[in-house]
């Protein structure tokens, strides 16, 4: 895997992981 490749894949984790969080937030307030 190149240094491309894999900033890539931590750029998808790192979204992926602002996404999850996000999602339990707003599942979080309704009531």
């Amino acid at each position: 895997m190149n240094r491309r490749t894999s900033r890539l894949v931590t750029g998808l984790a790192l979204a992926g992981m602002l996404v999850i969080i996000a999602v339990v937030f707003i599942i979080n307030s309704y009531p």
